[in-house]
């Protein structure tokens, strides 16, 4: 665990897998996983989206009386983490050593649905694309906005990152923009003021629109999807069968909006997926 950020009202620690956890002196919680108990004060805890990665102590502050809120159509993957690497895999099972350890954790019982939310100075905010029903929550001015938005040395770090929904994500992304706060605060990496927040977001954006650009590169006239993968897999370091599984929802999700905006074609031949341009 590492001190991450000290702001008025509320503290920031750096947990497991470098998520940022926030703790404010209200009582509230948000993606508890720090591994330490920081949690003295803690009555509600908020769950962004149902990656484990983002609510590994959750069961332990349920256990002390705490109240865990997690969106409405994230419940199954908060209660349930297999379900996630199950979805990734077509819904059959995975050999364990070949998940993705942000998967793998302790469920926990939801008790309520984000959507209910009623507590003074705190909202919760639909931005859906690093998963379908993802929530970020606005509480007073600090937005905790989890994995809606990445930080750029992450973005440099591993060149493509996890999301089912690129569209989506750039819209969250651009509602974010909109929102009246002062900290953002994204679910990996340092947390930022308001001038510097908006310029992340916008970066964010630009790099969804790279990755498409790439994508489309590589299908030129015509190529078959696992080439697709094994073409970004190797550009990107993407090695070992546990990395390249985790690659294939944001490719995919790039390649169903290119095959919506008409600009390519799925098909099948002999037995083999491929895209072409239009």
């Amino acid at each position: 665990m590492d001190f991450r950020y000290d702001g008025e009202g509320f503290k920031v620690y750096s947990g497991k897998f470098d998520v940022n956890t926030t703790v404010f002196d209200s009582g509230i919680v948000v993606d508890p996983n720090v591994g330490a108990d920081v949690y003295q004060k803690a009555k509600v805890v908020l769950i962004t989206h149902g990656h484990a990665d983002h609510f590994g102590d959750a069961a332990f502050l349920r256990n002390k009386g705490a109240k865990i809120f997690a969106p409405r159509h994230e419940m199954p993957f908060v209660e349930n983490p297999e379900l996630n690497w199950r979805g990734m895999y077509s819904w059959a099972r995975l050999p364990e050593k070949v998940v993705t350890p942000y998967f793998l954790g302790r469920g926990v019982k939801v008790d309520e649905f984000s959507e209910n939310l009623e507590i003074n100075g705190v909202k919760a905010l639909k931005m859906p694309g690093h998963t379908p029903n993802h929530t970020a929550y606005l509480i007073d001015s600090v937005l905790v906005a989890s994995d809606a938005v990445h930080s750029p040395d992450y973005w440099e770090k591993f060149g493509i990152l996890y999301y089912v929904d690129p569209n989506k994500m750039a819209i969250s992304l651009r509602e974010m923009e909109k929102i009246d706060w002062d900290y953002l605060i994204p679910g990996h990496g340092e947390v930022f003021d308001r001038k510097e927040g908006i310029k992340v977001i916008r970066y964010n954006i630009r790099m969804l629109e790279r990755i498409e650009k790439e994508i489309l590169e590589v299908i030129g006239e015509k190529v078959a999807e696992q080439e697709i993968f094994s073409t970004l897999a190797l550009k990107y370091g993407f090695k070992g069968a546990k990395a390249r599984i985790v690659l294939m929802p944001p490719v995919r999700g790039h390649l169903t909006d290119l095959c919506e905006k008409g600009v390519v074609e799925m098909y099948e031949e002999k037995g083999i997926i491929y895209f072409k341009v239009r």
